[in-house]
């Protein structure tokens, strides 16, 4: 198959790519988006049929090209579900991370510092940083810096 069958097929089988995203769509991820996912699996599965066609293996066209749409779009879901699970986690380690900072400022009178909360939370210093600096929050890492430069 050369690139002009394969680009003629490509575009026969957008309407088909299409439908099959819409009768796989769960919600997870943007239409668009997914519709990208299929014609992604579209051009893996004409690379396929293309490949067995050098091979003499031969595959059927249509049955090929479908089930490598499809199998592109579960593993685009598959990923938008693991990022979610991740993003529930980080979330969670957030909430937990400004319950003890409240508790400890309550506590101490002050806020209180890095080690001190990485000391309340039983988690190490350096997971603390990551955890605000995935929060966006300053980690005072630059204080530090500023301090020791003062003091040269």
């Amino acid at each position: 198959m050369n690139d002009r069958q394969k680009a003629a097929l490509a575009e026969e089988f957008m309407p088909k790519a299409a439908v099959i995203a819409a009768e796989m769509d769960d919600g997870t991820i943007p239409s668009e988006d997914l519709i990208q996912e299929a014609y992604v699996g579209l051009m893996a599965g004409l690379g396929q049929v293309a490949e067995a066609e050098e091979t003499s293996d031969g595959l059927p066209l249509t049955e090929t090209v479908e089930n490598a749409i499809r199998a592109r779009i579960r593993e685009a879901q598959e990923e938008q579900a693991a990022l979610a699970k991740k993003d529930d986690r980080l979330i969670a380690q957030v909430e937990l991370l400004n319950q003890s900072i409240e508790r400890l400022t309550q506590e101490l009178g002050t806020k209180p510092n890095i080690d001190e909360i990485a000391n309340d939370m039983h988690i190490s210093q350096d997971k603390v940083e990551d955890i605000l600096k995935l929060a966006g929050e300053e980690t005072g890492e630059h204080e530090h810096e500023e301090d020791s430069a003062h003091e040269k």
